[in-house]
C-alpha cells in the first residue's frame, strides 16, 4: 500500500506500486471508481451547459419571440396607421370631388343666373320698346321715346354678354335715327293752329277793302271864272261817284254777307281737320288742309293787310313741319 504522506500535492500523478494480485484488482476499481466519478462529473457538467445553453437558447428564442411580436405590434401599427391614412386620404379625395363637383355645381348656378338676368333684362328692354313704340305711332312723342332708348341703353351698358350684342346696335342705331329726325312738338303745334282758327274771324275781306270809300278829293283854290270854277266841282263830284279797280277773283265781289260766314267757318273745320291730323300724325291729309286754307284766305281775303299777311306767314311755318308717321320711315 502506498503512504498517503508521501503523495504529491495539487494532483500530482499517482504511483500505484503492486504488491500483489489483489493490490492491482482494488487499483484497477480504485481507476475504475474514478473513472466513474470522472465521466459522472463529466456527465454532470455536460448537462448543466446543455442545460445552461438550452437555457440561453431559449431565452434568445423567447427574446427573438419578442422582438417578432414587437416587430408585429409596430408593423400591425404602421399597417393601421397607413390604413388611416389611406383612408384619410380617400375622405379627402372624396371631399375634394364633393367640393368640385359642389364648384362645377355652383358655377352652373350662376351662368344660369346669368342666362336668366340676360333674358330678363331682353324681357324688360322689349316691353319698354313695345311702350316706346306706340307712343310714337299714337301720339308722336318723339322725345319719350328718345328718353327711353337712352334709359335702356344705359341699362345694358352695364352688360357684357355677348347675348346682348345685337341688342345693344339695334337701339343704338334706333337711337342716332331719331335724334337725327326733326322733332315736331304736337302740342306746341296745335295750340298754334288753334290761334288761327281764332285769328280768322279778324280777317278783312276783298270785299271790305274794294268798298272802302277813297280818299277825298283837295280842293284847290282857282283863279277862273265862277262857271269855270262851278264846272270844275261839278266834275269832281261825278268822278268821285264811280270808282274802278282790278280784281284778281271776280267770286269776291259775287259774295254776299251769308256766304261770308260759311267761308270763315269752312276755314275753320279745315284748320280743325288739319289738327285732327296733325294728332294723327298723317302728313298728307295735314298738308292738304292747310293748302286749301291758304287758297280759300288768298281768293276771299284781302291779302294786302297786314293782319292777313301776318296769318299767312304762321300758316306757311306750320306748312313747313314735317309731321309723318315715326313708321313712315
Amino acid at each position: 500500500m502506498p503512504e498517503s504522506n508521501n503523495l504529491p500535492q495539487n494532483n500530482a500523478p499517482v504511483i500505484i506500486k503492486q504488491s500483489g494480485g489483489k493490490a492491482l484488482a482494488a487499483g484497477a476499481t480504485v481507476l475504475a471508481l474514478l473513472g466513474l466519478g470522472a465521466s459522472g462529473f463529466l456527465f454532470v457538467q455536460g448537462q448543466n451547459v446543455l442545460k445552461n445553453q438550452e437555457l440561453e437558447f431559449n431565452q434568445k428564442i423567447d427574446k427573438a419571440a419578442l422582438g417578432e411580436s414587437e416587430n408585429a405590434s409596430l408593423l400591425k401599427d404602421n399597417l393601421n396607421r397607413q390604413t388611416a391614412i389611406q383612408a384619410e386620404l380617400d375622405r379627402l379625395n372624396n371631399g375634394q370631388k364633393s367640393n368640385s363637383d359642389q364648384i362645377l355645381q355652383t358655377q352652373k348656378a350662376y351662368q344660369e343666373l346669368l342666362k336668366g338676368r340676360v333674358n330678363w333684362l331682353v324681357d324688360e328692354a322689349e316691353s319698354m320698346l313695345n311702350t316706346a313704340s306706340q307712343q310714337l305711332m299714337l301720339s308722336g312723342n318723339l322725345q319719350g321715346a328718345v328718353s327711353v332708348l337712352e334709359h335702356i341703353d344705359s341699362r345694358l351698358s352695364r352688360f357684357d354678354q355677348p347675348e346682348l350684342i345685337p341688342v345693344k346696335q339695334a337701339i343704338s342705331n334706333d337711337l342716332a335715327a331719331l335724334k337725327n329726325r326733326p322733332y315736331v312738338d304736337i302740342s306746341a303745334t296745335a295750340l298754334r293752329i288753334d290761334r288761327l282758327e281764332t285769328a280768322i274771324s279778324g280777317l278783312p275781306l276783298v270785299l271790305d277793302g274794294v268798298l272802302k270809300p277813297g280818299a277825298a278829293p283837295v280842293e284847290t283854290a282857282h283863279s277862273g271864272t265862277w262857271w269855270e270854277n262851278t264846272w270844275e266841282k261839278s266834275l269832281n263830284a261825278l268822278k268821285g261817284l264811280v270808282e274802278v279797280r282790278h280784281l284778281d277773283s271776280n267770286d269776291a265781289m259775287l259774295i254776299s254777307p251769308e256766304q261770308t260766314y260759311f267761308i270763315r267757318e269752312n276755314l275753320r273745320l279745315r284748320l280743325l281737320d288739319a289738327r285732327i291730323a296733325l294728332l294723327q300724325h298723317n302728313g298728307e291729309v295735314y298738308q292738304s288742309d292747310l293748302n286749301n286754307v291758304e287758297a280759300t284766305v288768298k281768293q276771299y281775303f284781302d291779302s294786302k293787310s297786314p293782319a292777313t299777311q301776318s296769318w299767312l306767314k304762321e300758316l306757311a311755318e306750320l306748312k313747313a313741319l314735317d309731321v309723318r308717321m315715326i313708321s313712315d320711315d
